[in-house]
Order: structure tokens, then C-alpha cells, then sequence
């Protein structure tokens, strides 16, 4: 039932009028940092940032949203699926979509840094073929983060 569930949804660019439903999301999701609906928009104007989200039935069920500002790998500023919609397999293919844009747009790596205690977050991303290189101390102010990387060559 979910993998019917996650074919029957579609992934597509995110625009400013989603920002509300982003927001929504980011804010029940991220520990540490959630995302106002103003700063998704600020960040969807800048031209190195992708936003995506998932959606079934006119409802965001997640996003994702990249920044590509070096020259070799794209880093996930910030994702999440709704609550409700965990291990449905809508995350897995939000990350197969940055996958192919980034490898599309040249880019051979995509990293993350995940906060110490999110845990849900770091086992997503190392069933998702990312590996952890390191902990960053104090990189979420005290707490601690795990920088994540996988190859997409």
C-alpha cells in the first residue's frame, strides 16, 4: 500500500505560494531551525537555492530545498516530510529527485548536516546511501551536527 501510495504523488518545483504549506511542515518537523514562510520565499529568490515538494491530492505532504553554491556538490539546507506521512517512501523520492537535478546540473556530491538528536533524520539519510563523515561541534549553536555526504557520480 505504500509504495502505491508514493507512485501516486508527484514531485514538482516548489513555488512561493507553497510557502505556507513548507512552513507548516518545517515548523512541526525541525528541532532546531524551522523555516518561516517569509524566509522560503527570501530563499526561492535566490538564484542558487531549488525548492521541491512532494504532493498527493493538492496536499504537501514534504519539501526539500537545496543550495548550489560551490562548484562540485549541492548541500540540503532543509527537508521534511509531514509527520503523517512518514516511511510512506515520500522522502525516499524527494531525495531521488535532488539526486537527478543535481547530477543533471553537474554536480557530483549532495551533503547535509543533521542536528546530534535527530536521529529519525540520520538513519533516513544513511538508507538513502548518504554516509556521516564527521560531527561538527557546536555547529547548531551547543548542539552538535553530522555532516552527511553521498557520491551521485
Amino acid at each position: 500500500m505504500q509504495a502505491i501510495k508514493a507512485n501516486a504523488a508527484r514531485v514538482r518545483w516548489m513555488i512561493r505560494g507553497d510557502a505556507y504549506g513548507v512552513s507548516r511542515i518545517s515548523v512541526e518537523s525541525c528541532q532546531y531551525r524551522a523555516l518561516s514562510s517569509r524566509e522560503i520565499v527570501l530563499a526561492l529568490k535566490q538564484r542558487q537555492t531549488i525548492g521541491t515538494i512532494i504532493e498527493l491530492n493538492d496536499v504537501i505532504l514534504g519539501y526539500l530545498i537545496m543550495d548550489m553554491t560551490t562548484s562540485d556538490y549541492c548541500e540540503l539546507v532543509s527537508f521534511a516530510v509531514d509527520a503523517l506521512h512518514r516511511g510512506e517512501g515520500y522522502g525516499t523520492l524527494l531525495i531521488a529527485h535532488a539526486e537527478k537535478v543535481a547530477r543533471n546540473l553537474g554536480f557530483v556530491k549532495i551533503s547535509g548536516t543533521i542536528p546530534e538528536r535527530s536521529l529519525e533524520s540520520q538513519l533516513f539519510l544513511a538508507a538513502n546511501g548518504f554516509k556521516c563523515l564527521c560531527l561538527l561541534r557546536g555547529f547548531f549553536g551547543v548542539d552538535d551536527g553530522y555532516f552527511f555526504e553521498k557520491v551521485i557520480v
